[in-house]
């Protein structure tokens, strides 16, 4: 009897946490709204709790300064203080790499670092803004709360390639507290048997899930949503893992010039929306084509099975079977495959939010497809939007 009880206990207080963090996502959504009101309204909260006690109100109090300020802030750092730390490549993670810096006296203190190379044609001070803009928001905060990795800071360097001389950003992340062991989706979907539980997977998914709604409340589009972007880490205070978002290479403010670019690498058009594939994409980028890229990888973790294979020995990539075998294109398949077999594997409930993802840029999808609905000045409606039709939808199920 008393084992029931707890068990009862322990999902109600579960569900309790799911709340809270969608209550906090609508909270830091609303800070990107230019009103005096939410000053004023932030300002009495901090006045009515001078003891300190309420790290959420100080996190978003920081936040809503770091949303309002125009990148004046001083978050670089230098090239010696990378060189100076020992460095591995992530396997399968694009441009993410882990530092370990050492102490004589005390533990060593490890970071992410994601490379972000400024390509020819890019306005590198653009660039460099944005990156400090991303810098600044996410100093405040809790990892565990974002999904996002607090960062340290940016280096700035020039780099020779070819006869130009072109910047190159890398972001200094730290490791999460108790959290070890940093490995890829892709790596993990590869390396882990397909049993692995259905419960996992849909820790997996929320994570990801809450970690996209973050860049798009902080005012970015991430651009590179997609397994080699996506760290696990193996965490030691609760069961199963964390997953944050890294690979921030194209980002860019979601209001801010898009040049239109593109490449034709088969591995990375499959999660892009088909108007944004090829060298040429058809439209600008918007916060729905990153819903549309999580769509694709909700579909892969609810099949636990990878759509790109890669050689262990050569490290070459190419489709897999699963996408080959089929003559369909990538986004008419992916819509049938959140028919038949995703319901068998995660239930029909994933599988729905699943589709909504995918078909999010369709004018017949009735929670996205309105594009007149979405064009608010602070993309506050698009935010609102996702957190009540991906973010609750996803944190309501139970496997």
């Amino acid at each position: 009897k008393y084992g029931v009880k707890k068990s009862s206990l322990d999902e109600a207080i579960k569900d309790l946490e799911i709340w809270q963090g969608l209550a906090h996502q609508s909270w830091f959504l609303l800070l990107r709204i230019a009103d005096t009101q939410v000053d004023q309204a932030l300002a009495a909260s901090s006045g009515a709790r001078e003891s300190g006690s309420d790290t959420n109100t100080k996190t978003m109090v920081s936040i809503r300064a770091a949303l309002q300020q125009n990148s004046s802030g001083t978050s670089g750092m230098s090239p010696k203080d990378i060189k100076s730390m020992v460095v591995r490549s992530v396997p399968i993670c694009d441009g993410i790499e882990v530092a370990t810096r050492t102490f004589s006296h005390g533990p060593p203190k490890r970071y992410i670092l994601n490379h972000i190379q400024c390509e020819p044609g890019a306005k590198p001070q653009m660039l460099k803004r944005n990156v400090r803009d991303l810098v600044q928001k996410l100093q405040a905060g809790d990892p565990y709360t974002f999904g996002l990795l607090n960062c340290k800071g940016f280096v700035a360097e020039t780099v020779p390639v070819g006869s130009a001389e072109l910047l190159s950003l890398t972001l200094v992340f730290r490791e999460p507290p108790v959290a070890h062991n940093p490995r890829s989706l892709r790596e993990i979907f590869l390396n882990t048997p397909t049993s692995t539980s259905t419960t996992r997977r849909l820790e997996i998914a929320r994570d990801l899930a809450r970690s996209v709604g973050y860049v798009h409340t902080f005012g970015f589009v991430h651009k590179n949503v997609r397994p080699e972007s996506v760290l696990i880490f193996d965490h030691a205070n609760r069961e199963g893992m964390a997953a944050f978002l890294v690979g921030f290479e194209n980002f860019r403010r979601d209001e801010g010039w898009t040049a239109r670019r593109g490449d034709d690498v088969p591995d990375k058009n499959l999660y892009r929306h088909p108007s944004r594939q090829g060298f040429s994409p058809h439209d600008d980028y918007e916060m729905r084509h990153d819903i549309y890229s999580l769509g694709v990888c909700l579909l892969e973790i609810g099949l636990w099975s990878s759509f790109v294979d890669y050689d262990p020995t050569t490290g070459a990539h190419s489709l897999s079977q699963l996408l080959t075998a089929r003559s369909e294109k990538d986004k008419i398949l992916f819509v049938a495959l959140t028919r038949c077999p995703l319901p068998g594997s995660m239930g029909d409930k994933y599988a729905e939010i699943v589709e909504t993802c995918l078909t999010c840029l369709d004018p017949d999808n009735v929670d996205f497809g309105d594009e007149k609905a979405f064009e608010d000045e602070n993309g506050v409606l698009v935010g609102a939007r996702y957190i009540e039709k991906v973010l609750l939808r996803l944190g309501k199920l139970s496997m």
